[in-house]
């Protein structure tokens, strides 16, 4: 019997439809209002990001650029008949050469701070330094064995004419970073001799100073966005905020955009590029990596050229939305506007809470028997004690299974279950250990069975499960599998012992013979039988 809702009207509910129905018609009177500024505000926003992405593609294109050259740069050393007459001889004198020709290539550079020869010991053979406009060439009781830094291991693992582009990070001398810090970039590639075998690594550590602080300097151009460049970790390698930049080198794991802001972070890494609307703002962002395209310029150039790398930049241009909103709020600066604003907000308000107030008990009414129709269809499908569908539903939804699967020709499969014992578990230890093996079996099967299976309890111990598009082997493998489970289980007992449990299962697959479900089902309870018959604990097939 339904219960009849209460003359006075819950307050709650007024409120929500008051909200409901004054943010309705305030919608509503927006949309008349100002289609045409919307459009217009629309229109300006759509612009910023359409130019704010071509800049993008410009900043793109330059990296790509330098990234191209620093490509081609270490393709092209290796090829340097010095290097490769260094590497066969060992000798001073070829030494001396190799020497005087990386001495000149930093210079001629400039952007190259170390330029590196190590032996695959990872002992440094030659080293040029470039810092400060000064190249020079490190005495050999300098030189250092670098067999324990991770580029060193990855360039090891290159085939010749790999080049290997270890991640943008912070320089390590002697094992504790450079002060002060020195942003590097190392690309190494494998050296050979003139027989062509591997002999030493070629490591050239490029500065990206410059053209980090030339990207810092094009994103401040437009005040109102906050440029960022992070990599594959979600770290910042640039930010308007300097104290972002490098946590995961400065033991600062907390300075990442996956830590402060997980779901943009999350929707960056899985698309190549896109837009990210948030309450605070827009986020542009794309994926690049700058040696893909040195790879794809390499093959028209070099033609065997391959790289091996990690490496992939995140570019973010963040703009927040008092940037670029602040036009949809210009009406409220004039005096007129807000007066007029203000009687219309009001009339809106009362018009809603009168509307509210009327329609409350309706809508009271109508919850109410909605969820008595709703509970009524819910117990008429559903077991009470075990949760499980009952016998009702089970043939409702299995002839129609059984229909669908002789339509189709499609296998389905039919399995019978029965507590083994389960009179002698009620008779002695009672009807509530019994219910709560009930229950334990019906959680069981759900845990085993697929969301579309159709399961069910049919009598008082028995359940059945329907599969659909299952033929007979693997419903046999799904019935062993609930039944191991089954008896590796046991129940508490009240003197703190525990009831093991055990189940027989009957399993049987349609086929043209069974004119319904009843006819399934009387198959499926003799392999039941068959199984209680031959011992119990096991599965007929």
């Amino acid at each position: 019997m339904v219960d009849k809702p209460s003359g006075k009207p819950d307050v709650s509910v007024v409120m929500y439809r008051f909200m409901l129905y004054f943010l309705a018609s305030l919608a509503v009177f927006l949309a008349l209002a100002w289609p045409a500024y919307r459009k217009n505000v629309e229109s300006r926003e759509r612009i910023l990001v359409e130019r704010l992405q071509g800049f993008s593609d410009v900043n793109e294109r330059l990296i790509q650029q330098r990234y191209r050259e620093l490509y081609s740069d270490i393709r092209m050393q290796v090829l340097v008949p010095s290097i490769r007459q260094y590497m066969t001889t060992g000798s001073a004198a070829d030494r001396a050469e190799v020497e005087a020709f990386l001495l000149k290539a930093a210079k001629t550079y400039q952007h190259y701070d170390q330029i590196r020869i190590l032996d695959l010991e990872g002992n440094e053979l030659i080293r040029i330094n470039h810092r400060g406009g000064r190249t020079q060439s490190v005495p050999a009781a300098e030189l250092q064995n670098k067999n324990d830094r991770y580029y060193f291991k990855e360039a090891l693992r290159l085939s010749p004419g790999e080049v290997y582009a270890a991640p943008l990070d912070l320089n390590i001398e002697n094992g504790r970073l450079e002060q002060p810090h020195r942003p590097t970039q190392r690309l190494a590639i494998k050296v050979t001799d003139n027989a062509g075998i591997p002999r030493g690594i070629l490591v050239m550590n490029h500065d990206p100073s410059e053209f980090l602080a030339e990207f810092k300097t094009s994103m401040g151009l437009y005040k109102p966005v906050r440029g960022m460049l992070l990599n594959f970790g979600g770290y910042w390698v640039s930010d308007v905020e300097p104290d972002n930049e490098w946590g995961w080198m400065l033991g600062h794991p907390e300075r990442s955009l996956a830590v402060q802001q997980p779901d943009i972070w999350h929707t960056m890494r899985t698309q190549p590029r896109g837009e990210i609307r948030t309450h605070d703002g827009l986020y542009l962002f794309r994926q690049f990596d700058p040696f893909h395209a040195a790879m794809e310029y390499d093959k028209t150039q070099l033609k065997d050229g391959t790289h091996s790398s990690q490496f992939h930049w995140h570019g973010i241009m963040a703009v927040y939305m008092p940037e670029i909103s602040w036009r949809r709020y210009t009406v409220l600066a004039q005096p007129g506007g807000q007066i007029g604003l203000a009687l219309i907000v009001l009339l809106l308000a009362v018009l809603s809470w009168i509307l509210a107030q009327l329609q409350v008990q309706k809508a009271a009414a109508r919850a109410e028997r909605v969820r008595h129709v709703r509970e009524m269809e819910h117990q008429a499908h559903t077991d009470v004690l075990t949760g499980a569908f009952n016998r009702r539903h089970f043939y409702l939804f299995g002839e129609r299974e059984l229909s669908r699967a002789r339509r189709i020709e499609d296998p389905l499969s039919l399995l019978m279950l029965d507590i083994d014992h389960f009179k002698r578990i009620n008779d002695e230890y009672g009807h509530d250990i019994g219910d709560e093996a009930l229950k334990l079996l019906t959680r069981t099967c759900l845990q085993q069975l697929r969301p579309h299976d159709l399961f069910a309890r049919t009598g008082g111990e028995e359940f059945a499960a329907l599969l659909p598009h299952t033929g007979i082997a693997d419903a046999a493998m799904v019935a062993e599998r609930i039944r191991r489970t089954v008896a590796g289980l046991s129940l508490p007992l009240a003197n703190g012992g525990e009831l093991g449990l055990t189940v027989s299962i009957g399993v049987v697959q349609w086929h043209a013979g069974d004119a319904d479900l009843d006819a399934l089902f009387k198959r499926a309870d003799q392999k039941l039988y068959q199984a209680k018959d031959e011992g119990r604990d096991r599965v007929c097939a």
